[in-house]
């Protein structure tokens, strides 16, 4: 394993991953890449087509879309999932906020992953359900602070 691999309760907490067993864990950190970016570094550019999954270790990175701030994740906390699965355009832009240890995992490697474990892929279908209706509502939260903006919002 790498000096900065995930450690399995920090994967665990991945919805993708959060059913998966202690040998599964391991091997998504044995496959997984360590990356060390500075800061102003994008991760994944909105329009792209995505081909990795990454968890920040340490650090954080703003999400954008059309050049608008839209988040800010911090370390335990990922993007790029739906890219294992498919080869979709990217949603939004990712750059690191500050000098930032990622974990990365390319499709390729996911798939070999599947090929490995199997019966992983209805485990991360599970995760994967979880994950869409926590984004489901969190877009909700964010359509209904644009339909009504507090002052702070407005002044921005």
């Amino acid at each position: 394993m790498s000096d900065h691999s995930v450690p399995r309760d920090q994967l665990r907490k991945i919805k993708l991953f959060e059913g998966c067993s202690p040998q599964e864990l391991d091997r998504i950190d044995q496959l997984s890449d360590t990356l060390d970016v500075k800061a102003g570094t994008v991760l994944a550019r909105e329009g792209t087509i995505g081909k990795e999954f990454a968890v920040i270790v340490s650090g954080s990175a703003t999400i954008s879309r059309e050049g608008k701030e839209l988040a800010t994740i911090q370390a335990g906390e990922y993007f790029g999932e739906i890219a294992l699965l498919d080869g979709i355009t990217r949603t939004a832009t990712v750059t690191a906020a500050e000098d930032s240890i990622l974990e990365v995992l390319d499709r390729r490697s996911f798939r070999s992953l599947l090929d490995e474990f199997p019966l992983m892929s209805r485990t991360m279908l599970l995760g994967l359900t979880h994950r869409i209706v926590e984004l489901t509502d969190e877009n909700e939260q964010l359509r209904s602070r644009l339909r009504h903006p507090t002052e702070g919002d407005a002044a921005t």
